[in-house]
């Protein structure tokens, strides 16, 4: 009895469906892969022309070429949403974004914010968006 119980897991196991990456939206799946030399022509957050990532303690927030998104800082899955919602012409770099640390936060910022970075990470990983790191001021 004991031999069929486990004929029956290792069976049902081998038909369970694989974890599915989440869908893109259609106007970002025609973003081209990153542009790597943007992060030597683009030296100042002003001259950087695709999405600029700040983590916060609080989320994620969002700037572009065009200025501020006018959003204050968002969650990590929210992110995801905005940054697929965007045109394809606001990756002129291709899938790439800027990302920055806060470097404003009091003693009780740093877990909430590694926190944040961590989701960041691999949500941008799963998007196959590279990370172009910029340094905290």
């Amino acid at each position: 009895m004991k031999f069929l119980s486990v004929i029956i897991l290792v069976a049902m196991s081998s038909c369970a469906t694989p974890k599915m990456r989440q869908p893109v939206a259609k106007g970002f799946a025609q973003v081209p892969p990153a542009d790597l030399t943007a992060t030597q022509r683009a030296r100042t957050p002003v001259e950087w022309k695709n999405p600029f990532l700040v983590i916060r303690s609080e989320g994620v927030e969002m700037n572009t070429s065009r200025g501020s998104s006018g959003l204050k800082a968002v969650s990590v899955s929210r992110m995801r949403e905005i940054l697929l919602s965007l045109p394809v012409d606001a990756w002129p770099y291709g899938r790439i974004v800027a990302v920055q640390e806060i470097s404003i936060r009091s003693r009780n910022d740093d877990r909430s914010i590694d926190r944040n970075r961590s989701e960041l990470e691999r949500m941008l990983k799963d998007l196959d968006i590279t990370i172009n790191w910029w340094p905290s001021a």
